[in-house]
C-alpha cells in the first residue's frame, strides 16, 4: 500500500526546499549527499538500495534536471525515491520544522 497522503506532502514539501537550495547551492547540495550516500546504502536493502543506487547516479553525473524530477515528481517512482533521500544535513532541523510547521495537520 502506498504511504500515506500526509507522509507524501512532507516529503514533497521537504524537497521542493532541497530543489531551491539545488539551484542556490548546487556543489553543497551534491556534496552532502554523496557523503550520505555509504551510510544510507548500508542500510537499506532490496528496493531501497536501488533508490540509494540511483541517488548516487544522479548525484555523481551532475544530472540537476534528473534530481529536479525526482525532488518535484508526482508520480510514484519518485515518490517511493523522495522516501529514500540521501539528503539529510542539507537542510537545517529550523529549516525542516519551519516547512513543518506549514503543513496542515489531515487528522
Amino acid at each position: 500500500m502506498a504511504r500515506t497522503a500526509r507522509g507524501d506532502v512532507v516529503s514533497l514539501a521537504l524537497h521542493r526546499e532541497l530543489d531551491e537550495r539545488l539551484r542556490l547551492e548546487p556543489v553543497f547540495v551534491v556534496v552532502r549527499a554523496l557523503q550520505n550516500v555509504p551510510r544510507k546504502r548500508d542500510l537499506a536493502n532490496g528496493g531501497a538500495r536501488d533508490a540509494i543506487d540511483r541517488w548516487e547516479s544522479l548525484l555523481r553525473n551532475y544530472d540537476f534536471d534528473g534530481l529536479r524530477r525526482v525532488f518535484l515528481g508526482e508520480d510514484d517512482d519518485s515518490r517511493m525515491m523522495r522516501g529514500n533521500t540521501v539528503f539529510q544535513g542539507v537542510l537545517t532541523n529550523e529549516e525542516r520544522e519551519q516547512i513543518l510547521a506549514g503543513i496542515p495537520d489531515s487528522s
